[in-house]
């Protein structure tokens, strides 16, 4: 508690799960913005773990959501978090997702990034249910419309985030898809009708 503001940015860095949640959790009570740029030092800091992560990183997104600058308002903030989407470590592009305001800019940030093709199930998973939560736009049913008939969500989980995705997306999703190439043919309606 006696800390230092930049001894609990550094404490987010630390091995053990227990100090790094409480440095976040008094660096969030503390309310303060001075630490914004030691959090973004964080967050663009490529290295990971023995196991892939860089849990500063994580804890930094997590830190400045905290404190409601993750909001969308602040554009350095805002490039901080759509660069996670590069980041080695697949924890942190999850967390840079969960974080990324829902603001109509950020939808296209989302849908323009390749996570819907990342190697990791669980950033496909958060960059889709992000999308069912983001405002719709042309570029996530052009996404979402790729993903469908690429057959990329095979998995139960990612194609139920799939079909919240399109839901979101309401009826210019049903329009794309009905003129995409998984359209049924005008014989294959004939015959179900």
């Amino acid at each position: 508690a006696q800390a230092s503001p930049q001894k609990l940015v550094e404490t987010l860095k630390h091995p053990t799960m227990l100090w790094r949640k409480h440095a976040q959790r008094l660096l969030v009570e503390r309310g303060k913005r001075d630490v914004v740029p030691a959090l973004l030092e964080l967050i663009a800091d490529q290295s990971v773990d023995a196991i892939g992560l860089n849990a500063g990183a994580i804890h930094a997104l997590w830190t400045l959501h905290g404190l409601g600058i993750a909001d969308g308002s602040n554009k350095v903030v805002n490039l901080a978090i759509t660069d996670a989407f590069r980041h080695p470590s697949a924890g942190v592009r999850r967390n840079a997702i969960q974080v990324l305001p829902r603001r109509k800019n950020a939808t296209q940030a989302l849908a323009e990034s390749d996570l819907f093709n990342d190697p990791n199930a669980q950033v496909r998973l958060a960059a889709l249910l992000a999308l069912a939560d983001l405002p719709p736009s042309s570029d996530a049913v052009r996404r979402l419309v790729e993903i469908t008939e690429s057959g990329a969500a095979l998995d139960q989980w990612l194609s139920d985030a799939l079909t919240s995705a399109a839901a979101n997306q309401g009826p210019e999703f049903l329009t794309a898809i009905a003129n995409s190439k998984l359209a049924p043919s005008p014989a294959t309606l004939e015959i179900i009708r």
